[in-house]
């Protein structure tokens, strides 16, 4: 029941690298500074009931968008109300806004590679979607036709004394750069894992900062046993849109777009991973090129609720307690268990024992309305932390003196 993210290894760092797509759930509790010690005991056993009962079947791994989501929600709802806790939502208790829950690949994907004739370019080859190339669900749509500029492991960090932009002008290009990161960066980091430069929305972003149009990605080197698989089209990785065009190529399909006095991109590869200092500068065209890419993917959306109650106080000071309770549904984004997706991802650690601490919290305290230094207030938001602020400074919240600033936050989360 252990939570995943799909991820590919030395692509991002792991634990909080995707923590704006989970759904949150909040309790925001204005607990005393001068707490009662009339304070219950936590019920261990009604603890793994609510866990068991968020996890359930029914709830379809609360999947955003789903009957399974609206199920827990109403779960959570009903027990606010069974507390006495006061509605601080704009229907209610519920808060509704829209999300995206998906994305689906329309018409016109297309790559196009366009070889200098004697007077004009003209076509040379139409790669294959899915077989040659795949667009990443992170694109932005469009389409570009430019020249092809090698950039490395496309990673700019000042921090270490490392840039593969160096030297290379990519203003409305199209940028070729490799997964994963040099072995040595990480090293200097400090960190066992990838630093956050290994990122692919991370590269995306640092591509189009440098002025690209287009960023293509590369498995580059594999390991033993290891084959040049493009990613399956994720339904919702990363933002909604980085404002350039992203896509992965097989390696075999860029072999011939880049040289370096006959090395090929593994050698050129294998002398930044040795070195840890870009090299990005000497791969170029093999012959005079052109990449035509085109993108176009279809967003799909829902509306879910952040859920928010709250329990008064002597004060207008509050402090936030949080858990996001939404997870994976059937895993088609963002499971690390490709064999089950389909399958119902319950989602026991991220996030049902948060949701379930929340509630007992709630329980707790929920006697001692009125009798609190600083108020409390509970609430259940969407996707991605990002929504643990939504509505925090709404009309209906500043009515109930939920506008100032919390003395604390605290989000309960059981994935790592």
């Amino acid at each position: 029941m252990n939570s995943a993210r799909t991820k590919e290894k030395g692509d991002l760092p792991r634990g909080r690298g995707r923590v704006q797509l989970i759904f949150v759930f909040f309790a925001l509790s204005l607990i005393a500074g001068d707490t009662p010690t009339t304070v219950g005991t936590a019920d261990e056993q009604r603890f793994l009931t609510d866990i068991k009962s968020l996890t359930a079947a029914p709830m379809e791994g609360r999947g955003d968008g789903t009957k399974g989501l609206t199920r827990a929600a109403h779960l959570i709802e009903q027990r606010y109300k069974s507390l006495g806790l006061q509605p601080a939502g704009k229907n209610g208790f519920f808060q509704p806004f829209e999300v995206i829950t998906g994305a689906q690949l329309k018409p016109s994907n297309d790559l196009r590679e366009d070889v200098q004739g004697a007077d004009s370019f003209h076509a040379r080859e139409n790669f294959k979607l899915n077989e040659d190339f795949v667009p990443l669900s992170f694109s932005a749509n469009g389409s570009v036709s430019s020249s092809v500029v090698f950039a490395g492991y496309g990673i700019t960090a000042p921090e270490f004394g490392y840039d593969d932009y160096a030297g290379l002008t990519v203003k409305d290009g199209i940028v070729v750069v490799l997964r994963k990161e040099p072995p040595g960066l990480a090293a200097k980091s400090g960190r066992a894992e990838p630093s956050p430069h290994a990122g692919l929305v991370t590269k995306a972003i640092n591509a189009r900062n440098h002025g690209a149009k287009a960023i293509i990605f590369l498995n580059g080197i594999l390991e033993a046993g290891e084959d040049d698989v493009l990613p399956r089209f994720e339904t919702s990785e990363g933002p909604i849109d980085v404002g350039i065009l992203c896509l992965q190529v097989k390696n075999n399909v860029a072999s011939s777009w880049l040289h370096a006095d006959g090395k090929s991109v593994a050698d050129v590869q294998k002398g930044i991973d040795e070195s840890t200092e870009p090299t990005s500068a000497f791969l170029h065209p093999s012959f005079p090129l052109n990449l035509t890419v085109s993108v176009n993917i279809e967003r799909l959306h829902a509306i879910v609720n952040n859920i928010l109650a709250y329990l008064p106080g002597k004060t207008d000071e509050y402090v936030i307690l949080g858990a996001h309770y939404d997870h994976l549904g059937r895993g088609q984004s963002h499971s690390l268990a490709p064999s089950k997706i389909g399958q119902i991802h319950p989602g026991a650690d991220d996030n049902a024992s948060g949701t379930a601490g929340v509630l007992e919290l709630a329980r707790l305290f929920a006697p001692l309305k009125g009798q609190l230094q600083r108020q409390e207030s509970h609430s259940a938001a969407g996707q991605g932390c990002r929504n643990a602020q939504h509505g925090h400074d709404r009309p209906y919240q500043r009515r109930k003196g939920l506008h100032r600033r919390p003395r604390h936050r605290h989000h309960l989360s059981g994935h790592p």
